[in-house]
């Protein structure tokens, strides 16, 4: 039985560190529930910046890949804080547009845990 795809989507940009910490604890929580994990970080770790003369080109270039990628997946996952990022509302637009199952992870994450 293959195993659901699902899009990590939340900040990278503004965050300190790039939020790298919150998605890889939801990869890990997601990979244990039987998850592919499509991982933006993961996308776009072979895009240098220093290939762009801007950020915002390497923004572009990022963004790029990760809405390829996330077209391979079924579920979009969102993370705390993803309303105030571009990539992320970006990205959630276009899930809704194309019928992907939209999870928040706060709410889900409540959900899974032991009472």
């Amino acid at each position: 039985m293959d195993k659901p795809v699902i899009y990590l989507s939340g900040p990278i940009s503004k965050v300190p560190g790039g939020n790298k910490e919150t998605f890889i604890d939801a990869q890990r929580v997601l990979e244990e529930r039987g998850f592919e994990v499509l991982n933006p970080h993961q996308i776009c770790a072979e895009i240098k910046r220093d290939w762009f003369q801007s950020e915002k080109e390497f923004w572009n270039a990022c963004m790029r890949a990760c809405l390829k990628s996330m077209m391979d997946a079924e579920l979009i996952m969102m993370l705390p804080g993803f309303s105030n990022s571009d990539g992320a509302s970006l990205e959630l637009e276009n899930a809704r547009r194309l019928d992907f199952k939209v999870l928040y992870y706060a709410d889900w994450y409540k959900e899974i845990q032991p009472m």
